[in-house]
């Protein structure tokens, strides 16, 4: 219960009491005995209501608001609210929602406009988030949003306000720091960091390596390791500060010191790319290739050429040019912070293709899709046998509708590398946006003639034919494929299920969804389907509770309106 709430008197107190030992029949018996000595007493109403709610009674309380409306309407505003609290605090996040806006309608009361800001903002609905945070003028929360949607202008403004307020607030600091980090203002953005420090000395490993990060940005090598190597004495297993104190090693040609601290980076973490790039950056500084190429292969999330069968890293690094090894690791330690700016001013005389495509896509994050284009296309004309050129080429064609430049990008991908899935995914996802189903779904069958052990191509074919060609029976043939390839693949046995539920098989439908029936798992179109099952199988508490749970997810699904509808059908026909 929000601490908004006034407690009056000792009676609530007492009463509050047997609530939180969960002794909600006793609460009953103590608001009932209260309002035979106090008939119109507002706060036995609201301890009536939680007891209700605590005992799962949601009709109880009901019916002490119809009481409290012949009383006192606007003190419903309260009681709605604290139900709304007590259904967020079990997760409950639909109902919540439902009753804060009905104690709105009754009175505005701020509190309640920020506990609803709070669920959205849990739920990484943002924008809804800022649009109630905005209502009460919440500086601090308007900061983090417009932070995490990258509109420094605004998250600067409102943590400003936000110091304003309080200056000790070290969170805003971090806001302030970030997005000065973000636009290219080192010293605002060290000023910052520099407070973090003082006011929240936890952070102080955040700070120090962020402060490095602007000291290499100024080249400031000597300061930055300091600084790097003062954090690590109390922190020596963060990554991000062994792996930057590795390029600065590497940078200074102290090539087995920087070793040291890329090893201790990839221990800390063996699933980063970065750590194993960073050390197969300096395995090509010693020209010990052998290892360059085993370790690059560690990093081939990055660049997928990097496992190729033929790929040797000798072939791409200029022995003229013998800063590219460090100035590749620096480039995507860059491009990992967001400093897009500062990544295209590494290395200019550089052509290693690898640095150029980093740079591409720093121009596209910073929206310059023409410049990206032609970082690619010079990577292409140097190395025409490069994947990653040619996919991401084709994903820029691709979302200008360009659609036969973006064609010719990822049949070439193909080529390269003809065990890679992805350039058939980009061309089936192309065919079937532009309208082409028969196109997709031809791309489809080539991906299970390529993969017949991954479940990706069965799924996809197989809901283009269902939801798509209506082709049922058809559908069905390629999902029980792809469950036998995947018997655990979740997207797989929704498909399936769902499949079965159109050819009316609710049955076997249910049965399809072991994953979700085993951990109650899913995604809120998951559930949705789930719970259509179970309405067909007359399973309606089941449905109901389903149903909610994908309401509880989100409400911004493209079944939501049907899910809420069904909701509300079966909420009104249980009570």
């Amino acid at each position: 219960m929000p601490s908004a709430i006034e407690i009056k008197s000792p009676e609530f107190e007492e009463g509050l009491k047997l609530l939180k030992d969960n002794k909600f029949d006793q609460s009953i018996e103590f608001g009932q005995n209260w309002l035979k000595n106090d008939p119109e007493n507002l706060n036995a109403y609201l301890l009536l209501s939680l007891a209700y709610l605590g005992k799962g009674q949601e009709g109880g309380m009901l019916d002490q608001v119809k009481k409290v409306h012949a009383i006192k309407p606007q003190y419903n505003a309260i009681i709605f609210a604290t139900a709304a609290s007590f259904y967020a605090t079990k997760n409950h996040f639909y109902k919540a929602l439902d009753y804060y806006e009905q104690s709105r309608k009754i009175e505005e009361i701020p509190w309640v406009v920020t506990e609803i800001a709070k669920i959205y903002q849990g739920r990484g609905q943002l924008r809804k988030a800022r649009e109630y945070y905005e209502k009460n003028q919440d500086d601090a929360n308007l900061g983090r949003i417009y932070l995490a949607e990258n509109n420094c202008a605004k998250a600067i403004g409102h943590a400003l306000k936000a110091i304003e307020k309080d200056k000790q607030n070290a969170g805003m600091y971090i806001i302030l720091a970030s997005c000065n980090l973000q636009t290219g203002n080192f010293e605002l953005a060290q000023e910052n960091y520099l407070k973090l420090k003082a006011f929240d000395p936890e952070k102080s490993f955040v700070a120090d390596y962020y402060l490095g990060l602007v000291d290499l940005v100024n080249k400031k090598y000597d300061i930055a390791q300091k600084r790097f190597d003062d954090a690590l004495r109390n922190t020596p297993k963060a990554k991000e500060l062994n792996i930057a104190a590795a390029f600065i090693s590497h940078n200074n040609g102290d090539f087995s010191k920087a070793k040291q601290y890329a090893s201790r980076a990839n221990t800390s973490d063996p699933n980063d790319f970065l750590g194993y790039l960073a050390l197969a950056d300096i395995f090509v500084s010693e020209n010990n290739y052998l290892k360059a190429d085993q370790t690059f292969k560690k990093a081939k999330i990055l660049f997928p050429e990097f496992s190729l069968p033929g790929f040797k890293s000798a072939d791409f690094f200029d022995s003229g040019v013998p800063s590219e090894p460090a100035s590749l690791t620096l480039a995507n330690i860059l491009y990992r912070e967001g400093l897009f700016a500062q990544v295209l001013t590494l290395d200019k005389k550089s052509k290693n293709p690898f640095i150029l495509m980093t740079k591409a896509r720093a121009e596209m994050k910073l929206g310059n899709t023409e410049k990206a284009k032609a970082y690619y296309q010079e990577v292409i004309g140097r190395h025409p046998a490069l994947f990653t050129a040619f996919m991401e080429l084709g994903s820029i064609h691709a979302s200008k509708s360009e659609n036969t430049q973006a064609i010719s990008m990822y049949e070439k991908a193909g080529q390269i590398d003809r065990n890679n899935i992805k350039p058939l995914m980009a061309l089936a996802d192309l065919y079937y946006n532009s309208g082409k189903i028969d196109e997709s779904l031809r791309k489809y069958e080539q991906i299970i003639a390529k993969s017949p052990n991954s479940a990706i191509g069965y799924n996809q074919a197989a809901w283009v034919l269902s939801e798509d060609k209506k082709k049922y029976d058809e559908a069905l043939t390629y999902a029980r494929k792809g469950i036998k390839a995947a018997p655990d693949d979740m997207n797989m046995q929704d498909t399936l299920g769902w499949i079965y539920y159109r050819l009316g098989k609710y049955s076997d439908a249910l049965k399809s969804y072991k994953y979700f029936s085993e951990t109650g798992r899913g995604t809120p179109s998951n559930l949705y389907h789930l719970g259509m099952i179970h309405e067909k199988l007359n399973k309606q508490e089941m449905a109901g509770k389903l149903f909610e749970k994908a309401l509880d997810m989100s409400d911004d699904f493209p079944e939501v309106s049907d899910t809420e509808k069904r909701f509300k059908v079966l909420t009104q026909n249980n009570n």
